[in-house]
């Protein structure tokens, strides 16, 4: 056995994982997280191992730049899962050493899309995109996507829990074995991304898997305060084994900017990067993120990274965090905030945030304070297009609360 079963729950998500519900009833009493080894939940010695796979011939399925297979997972139930994949190459001559190479794992509510499968290999690089449900897509997907509900049995049992999570990342880390097998990958160049669910299985798959270059975050794997019998709550974020990289909103319903900046701060020096942007867009519509690109092509391909700022300074009614990298060169600084007055009153996902310039002078970001703000950071932006998102952000600062 790869995993224990014990205090998962079935669970519905909508496209990209915004409502989930638990199937039994009422929640636990809450407890406070507390930090677990990988090892007690995945053994990564079989899970290295590559898993057997075929073709999947279903021409619903078929994507004519890419490959469809099906391979075997981990048992669940005392049964096979099997995960379908898309399997693309770049065109072209194979690069000495093999293609750099991505795991594409999906958010709730959507499946393995062929079209963000053939932009990561029109993108020069190798990637495999499984649908961790263990179910199929179909050819014409929509953007938010199809699965099929009527489950083939060869390509996959009916799974009773398909949030599980020890069986979603152990089936995630053996689609990495699975790339990592083939001929024409880069086995010292790989990169997890994984979007809203995709990102809370890869908060746990960073703890797992040592062999990816670095795990990419879009949307959550953050760190809550109370402890989630998914296990999607940060408890293994202190093990990660590869720099992690984060872009996250403020206005996250499942990752407020207090449990966000609770992941940077359990990463620690795993941390590899992060970005915090006023009220991201939260889809499958992450996947096109021109930071997502840049991201990666810094991580596999030695491009130019997104700026880095460091530790925020609070001196008066100023604050100010020194550039530990400039990127391609700074164009835009901002200084981000909320204010006091909306703390108690709304929803975190419903707080007001507000966008001001900032000063970059002497290779630090600096901005004045207003008057009553409750949580702010700075934020350093080396494309002119602030929709690009690309931006490396301080760590968050929230003052007490005035009595």
């Amino acid at each position: 056995m790869f995993f224990s079963k014990g205090g998962c729950r079935t669970l519905f998500a909508a496209a990209a994982g915004f409502v989930v519900w638990s199937a039994y009833g009422a929640p636990a009493p809450k407890q406070p997280v507390k930090d677990e080894p990988a090892a007690k939940y995945w053994d990564f010695e079989k899970l290295k191992n590559p898993p057997a796979y075929r073709d999947d011939t279903d021409p619903e399925c078929a994507w004519p730049s890419l490959r469809a297979v099906v391979y075997d997972g981990v048992m669940e139930n005392g049964k096979q899962t099997k995960c379908f994949a898309y399997i693309g190459f770049p065109e072209g001559p194979v690069p000495q050493g093999g293609f750099p190479a991505v795991v594409l794992a999906h958010g709730g509510g959507g499946t393995a899309y062929a079209w963000a499968a053939d932009m990561w290999r029109a993108a020069g690089y190798a990637v495999i995109a499984p649908d961790w449900y263990g179910r199929r897509p179909v050819r014409n997907d929509a953007y938010w996507g199809k699965r099929r509900d009527k489950d083939r049995p060869f390509a996959a049992h009916k799974r009773p829990y398909e949030y599980h999570t020890v069986t979603n990342v152990s089936n995630l880390v053996l689609a990495h074995s699975l790339l990592l097998s083939l001929p024409r990958v880069d086995k010292d160049k790989t990169v997890y991304v994984g979007l809203s669910w995709g990102s809370w299985f890869g908060a746990m798959v960073a703890a797992v898997d040592p062999r990816f270059k670095g795990i990419v975050e879009i949307y959550l794997g953050n760190k809550m305060k109370y402890a989630d019998s998914r296990m999607i709550d940060g408890r293994f974020l202190h093990e990660a084994k590869s720099p992690v990289y984060y872009i996250v909103s403020t206005n996250e319903r499942y990752g407020d900017p207090d449990s966000m900046q609770a992941a940077f701060d359990a990463c620690g020096k795993m941390l590899g990067n992060k970005s915090m942007v006023v009220k991201l867009p939260h889809s499958h519509i992450g996947f096109h993120f021109k930071w997502l690109f840049r991201t990666v092509d810094a991580i596999l391909k030695g491009a130019p990274g997104l700026p880095k700022l460091g530790k925020p300074v609070v001196s008066g009614k100023t604050i100010s965090a020194p550039v530990l990298d400039p990127g391609k060169g700074i164009r835009k600084v901002l200084f981000c905030w909320t204010a006091q007055g909306e703390r108690g009153k709304e929803k975190s996902w419903e707080r007001k945030w507000e966008t001001a310039p900032a000063e970059l002078a002497g290779g630090t970001v600096k901005a004045s304070l207003p008057d009553g703000v409750w949580q702010c950071y700075l934020a350093a932006y080396d494309e002119d297009d602030l929709k690009s998102y690309c931006c490396g952000s301080s760590d968050v600062v929230t003052f007490p609360a005035e009595k």
